[in-house]
């Protein structure tokens, strides 16, 4: 008795489904069609969503510190949450290279063993006098290493 009540109002449905607007559903499509396209699952896309982006992606540049010391920070296309950093900060030498990764909001690298954290401030944080009237600055270490954008 179940089983027949289901069929019933299995059926029932679908012919309510075909009683649309044909012009909206396909006026062509015989009744038949409509059974079988709502047992077919819609199709799967392999659509990638839009990553969104980091904060960090704004760092990317070059970023000037005192003295001509400098801060380059790349994006690594192998890894959206990567990044290749150049740094100058010291005025022996052409620069270091590194890579870092984005971690809450910030941008974190191994140098010499120690792990640092470039975090975004203004010129008065970097605690470097060259730099107090800037608005736009990374910080590595507080009062000794700085970069900012003009």
């Amino acid at each position: 008795m179940r089983r027949g009540w289901m069929m019933a109002t299995t059926a029932a449905t679908l012919a309510l489904a075909g009683c649309g607007d044909r012009a909206e559903e396909g006026a062509g499509a015989p009744p038949g069609d409509i059974l079988a396209n709502a047992l077919v699952p819609a199709a799967k896309t392999n659509q990638v969503q839009p990553a969104v982006p980091l904060a960090t992606a704004a760092w990317i540049g070059r970023w000037a510190g005192p003295e001509g010391l400098f801060l380059d920070v790349a994006a690594d296309p192998a890894s959206p949450e990567q990044y290749n950093l150049t740094i100058k900060a010291d005025l022996d030498g052409a620069g270091n290279h590194y890579v870092g990764r984005e971690q809450d909001g910030t941008i974190r690298f191994v140098r010499a063993g120690k792990d640092e954290v470039i975090r975004p401030g203004d010129g008065a944080q970097t605690g470097l006098k060259w730099l107090a009237g800037k608005k736009e600055c990374l910080i590595v270490v507080p009062q000794h290493e700085g970069y900012c954008r003009d």
